[in-house]
């Protein structure tokens, strides 16, 4: 399996912070919807020798309340999905599963944000035989509750970057 990353959003980068106090998690019947949101460039270079070459991408992912509309924390597992989107004629296209993840919600931190409420900061890495640089990618969200109820996002259609010539 290939590492998932979650990062929490914090704007006291090297300062020390106060213990963090537990967020209480909802119950995953409460999630009404998945909100994804991505950079103008979602994509990053994992790559230790420095290949500038993406070898992953990063997301926010909002789990929207039934009862406020806003971001909440919640049991279950947020799962995304990668698909290569290869254009056979024309008018037709060809997609393709190249990678899934699955990660835990009960293992992650949350940030909060006033206009948002809580979410997850997310980054996933493919693998290096995954084709995807230069392609169009197709990228989808759920979020699957504890109750076994799934809820996706919208998918969202990314290009990603030709690789770099050195």
């Amino acid at each position: 399996m290939l590492p998932v990353i979650a990062v929490a959003l914090s704007g006291l980068g090297g300062c020390a912070l106060p213990p963090k106090q537990a967020t209480p998690v909802s119950d995953s019947s409460e999630v009404a919807r998945v909100v994804c949101f991505f950079d103008l460039n979602p994509f990053l270079s994992f790559d230790e020798e420095g290949d500038p070459n993406p070898e992953g991408f990063r997301t926010t992912v909002v789990l929207a309340s039934r009862k406020t509309g806003k971001g909440i924390a919640a049991d279950g597992v947020v799962r995304a999905k990668m698909y290569r989107v290869d254009r056979v004629t024309p008018d037709k296209t060809a997609r393709t599963l190249l990678r899934e993840w699955a990660v835990d919600t009960a293992g992650l931190t949350t940030f909060k944000s006033g206009a948002l409420g809580e979410g997850y900061k997310l980054e996933f890495q493919w693998a290096k035989e995954d084709d995807v640089l230069g392609h169009e990618v197709e990228i989808v969200v759920s979020f699957e509750g504890r109750d076994g109820r799934v809820i996706r996002s919208q998918t969202k259609a990314q290009r990603v970057p030709p690789p770099a010539h050195l």
